[in-house]
């Protein structure tokens, strides 16, 4: 792994669009990183915690604000525009690749997750907000040091506990509501994502997902759009991507068995697919990840 912003990279001159590649640690106190525009994160998701002043922001349209004693979910390609800030807004954010979450995970409680993109903003307990601050102060200081061995699976334990501790926060606050009533292209979303997580190995395109929901390619990722403000492809392309990933860093399995795996026609589009998405080789990433 590597740190701090060297792990931010602007691929975008309109607006701020960053790309993650490994963990990014950081608080408001540097002012520069939270000004008015657009930012969205490709390739990870952020959990980013108040405990001073306000920030304002929308997603798709959507007015959003955070607030002491409230946590923030960025899931991944989201675009944010920033509003704007209190003079005295302080907050600590952890940014880190989706594909660095363990596999048992998956399928997650999608309820959760369709919660988190309805509402990124959650209150939540002293006692949550303490256990999470801690762990990101215990995140911090495992990440920075020099010596200390297994560091990154450590680090790697401590992610996945804050990620936990946030979605159990939203399942508990999900159990005191009442149900949601979801219109038509929220619930062809979730059919989408349900159907995604299951056939992500063969299922490659729109039109493969289409057909299984018996609707045209077009609406689905109409609907898609609208409800998560990404579209039905590039959700494929971000969940076989983190998924290959995974099968890169956690595996033996040749580049070739992996292409076979994921059903890709050969190792050669395979590879030029990774690239287009990655900017590396299976081959490179492997060798920098292992």
């Amino acid at each position: 792994m590597h740190t701090g912003k060297r792990n931010i990279h602007k691929i975008a001159s309109r607006g701020r669009v960053f790309t993650i590649t490994d963990f990014v640690l950081g608080s408001s106190s540097e002012k520069d990183e939270v000004q008015e525009g657009d930012i969205s994160i490709y390739g990870g998701m952020a959990i980013c915690t108040c405990t001073k002043g306000a920030f304002s922001f929308s997603i798709n349209g959507k007015n959003y604000e955070l607030s002491q004693g409230q946590v923030f979910t960025f899931l991944p390609r989201q675009t944010i525009k920033v509003i704007s800030r209190s003079s005295d807004f302080f907050g600590q954010i952890l940014v880190f690749p989706i594909d660095f979450m363990p596999d048992y995970l998956s399928p997650i409680n999608y309820e959760v997750v369709f919660r988190m993109i309805e509402n990124p903003v959650l209150s939540v307990s002293p006692e949550t907000m303490h256990s999470i601050l801690q762990m990101h102060s215990l995140i911090v200081e495992n990440y920075t040091s020099k010596e200390k061995a297994y560091k990154e699976e450590i680090v790697k334990a401590m992610l996945l506990a804050v990620v936990l501790e946030v979605g159990s926060e939203y399942a508990k606050h999900q159990q005191t509501r009442l149900p949601a009533v979801k219109n038509r292209k929220e619930e062809l979303t979730e059919e989408f994502i349900t159907l995604l997580l299951t056939h992500y190995k063969t299922g490659h395109h729109v039109a493969f997902y289409a057909e299984k929901m018996s609707i045209t390619p077009k609406y689905l990722s109409a609907a898609v759009k609208e409800v998560i403000g990404l579209g039905a492809l590039d959700c494929i392309n971000e969940v076989v991507i983190a998924k290959v990933k995974s099968s890169l860093r956690n595996s033996q399995r040749t580049v070739l068995q992996i292409s076979e795996e994921f059903n890709f026609p050969n190792p050669s589009f395979f590879g030029r697919y990774f690239k287009q998405h990655t900017g590396v080789t299976p081959l490179q990433y492997r060798s920098h990840n292992q």
